[in-house]
């Protein structure tokens, strides 16, 4: 049996179910974009050429990972995924690295550059939240979803110039998909009852949005660089020149494979690109769940001001 599935756009037929990704109601005579098979992988790659102890790739552009009793996972061409399990099909994990990690590298391999966050369509600005992991993007994307706007990703932010349109950096739609920590969703007052763990004995869970998904690729209007202090409050402030870029580019995926399959200054270009028209924002706060209402306040603001400044088509 296979599961006739979506992400990014891209019509997936798996061998496991995924059930957290749309399905597919595209052309039922359109191509497979992305097939998702179960079977045997090497432990290591013939030509390896960089990697660490759970990910490698070769000089022909396969990317290898391994998570020791969950799979491994080969990555090819940008079309194909070999999941070899080591797990019970069931187990939640499982299918999240195919949703995440797996992504970013189909990503790389498609041509398109992944970063690590999560994206919100507010009032017509799409903007991206990024920073590192724990920082707090899934309890802010979540938030902003409560006050009646729409998540268009979540986890892995997958980009593209459209040269239909001005060469504008778009993102892709993901899963309607939020992951949230118990302490979160209790401070979000959001119930845990029913929802799928994203791991075994793990204390996060999935949060469908199916009713609030922005299933559409757009244009993005920012980057909000998240970041934490002792001082009291929230602030913002626009981050200019190679400040902006840098910021941005640290959330790349996989910045070393992209380097070696012919990103690297693709990469810089399109991060010195959205520092120099003004729209990469730093968002600083004290740590806490507490300081959501006002990161969130304050993130409508910049989307409001944008609007002004560069109104969506």
């Amino acid at each position: 049996m296979t599961f006739d599935v979506t992400l990014c756009t891209w019509r997936v037929s798996s061998e496991l179910p995924l059930p957290e990704a749309l399905p597919w109601q595209g052309n039922q005579d359109a191509p497979i974009d992305i097939s998702i098979k179960l079977g045997p992988t090497p432990e290591r790659l013939i030509g390896r050429c960089g990697g660490s102890d759970i990910k490698e790739f070769n000089n022909k552009g396969d990317f290898l990972l391994k998570f020791d009793g969950v799979a491994r996972y080969l990555v090819q061409n940008g079309t194909q995924v070999t999941v070899d399990p080591a797990c019970n099909l069931e187990r939640p994990d499982l299918r999240l690295l195919i949703q995440t990690k797996c992504l970013s590298v189909l990503a790389w391999q498609r041509g398109f550059i992944p970063f690590h966050g999560s994206v919100i369509n507010i009032a017509g600005q799409t903007v991206a939240l990024i920073g590192q992991s724990g920082i707090g993007k899934s309890s802010l994307a979540m938030s902003l979803v409560k006050r009646g706007h729409r998540l268009l990703s979540e986890e892995t932010v997958v980009t593209y110039q459209n040269i239909n349109d001005a060469n504008r950096i778009y993102a892709l739609p993901t899963i309607p998909n939020i992951r949230l920590w118990r302490d979160a969703l209790q401070y979000l007052k959001l119930s845990p009852e029913g929802l799928r763990p994203d791991r075994l004995n793990h204390q996060k869970f999935h949060y469908n949005l199916s009713d609030r998904f922005d299933s559409q690729p757009r244009p993005l209007a920012a980057f909000l660089i998240l970041n934490r202090n002792n001082a009291a409050g929230v602030s913002s402030r626009l981050l200019r020149g190679s400040e902006g870029a840098m910021h941005v580019a640290s959330q790349v995926l996989h910045p070393v494979f992209g380097g070696q399959i012919g990103y690297s200054k693709e990469i810089l270009r399109r991060c010195v690109e959205f520092s120099q028209q003004k729209r990469c924002f730093s968002l600083t706060s004290p740590k806490g769940v507490e300081n959501i209402p006002d990161l969130t306040t304050a993130i409508e603001k910049i989307a409001e001001d944008l609007s002004i400044s560069h109104p969506a088509p």
